[in-house]
């Protein structure tokens, strides 16, 4: 199992709410009831990503860049419940395509629109990849509307990635405050000090409940990780 990484300090503190967010979504609230430590680590570490969310959702960029994602979480629902109708279709060819491409996904469901900008963005990315593999495309085909709605996805995704990044600079000095930095550094000591750490333990000792989350978890970070090092590296050159 990979090892998890900690996260790099560099990060900014949207992408470290999001990040957040994510991360701590991966326990259920099954494993947080049954250990005391984790539970102790998540009470600390969710108040402070909220906090930060609701510093991102007062700014007004933030409020155009919620009807962005509202209007990508509309489309994302439309076409689940698009394909869902297609499962009880009388014709067993659209049925069987309708089945196809639900048990996609289903790899998804709805806590794609449920987690951060940034992670959203990851799954929408890995979602509209998965959608648009060879084997499925004769299935989608069959399905009327689909495939309009997955590029109207794709087009509201990029439209999304490109205001974010447009005014970046805007959001994340207002983010990059005294609070808001004392909030990242906070977050960032519980999640790297404390949390990475303990999730290592889990690792080290192989309990099954926490082989998925540790997993997901590792790739969230190499991924937001991954993000730093590449904007670090286009400063430079």
């Amino acid at each position: 199992m990979e090892k998890i990484q900690k996260i790099r300090t560099d990060i900014r503190v949207a992408e470290l709410a999001g990040l957040g967010q994510i991360c701590l979504g991966e326990f259920s609230a099954e494993l947080i009831e049954s250990d005391a430590n984790l539970a102790n680590i998540v009470s600390k570490a969710s108040p402070i990503v909220d906090a930060i969310v609701d510093a991102m959702n007062k700014d007004e960029v933030s409020l155009s860049l919620q009807d962005k994602d509202s209007g990508r979480d509309s489309t994302y629902k439309s076409i689940v419940y698009l394909v869902r109708g297609y499962l009880h279709h009388p014709d067993a060819n659209v049925a069987a395509a309708a089945q196809k491409v639900d048990a996609v996904i289903k790899k998804y469901g709805f806590e794609l629109i449920e987690v951060g900008y940034v992670p959203q963005s990851a799954l929408i990315k890995s979602f509209l990849a998965d959608m648009n593999a060879a084997q499925l495309k004769a299935a989608i085909d069959i399905l009327v509307g689909v495939g309009a709605l997955l590029i109207t996805l794709d087009t509201q995704e990029t439209e999304f990635l490109a205001f974010q990044k447009e005014n970046a600079t805007q959001l994340n000095a207002k983010l990059e405050s005294a609070n808001a930095s004392e909030l990242k550094q906070e977050l960032i000591k519980l999640l790297n000090g404390k949390l990475i750490v303990y999730l290592r333990g889990m690792q080290a000792i192989q309990l099954a409940n926490y082989k998925v989350p540790c997993a997901n978890i590792a790739k969230y970070i190499n991924d937001a990780n991954e993000v730093v090092r590449q904007r670090r590296l286009s400063k430079v050159a």
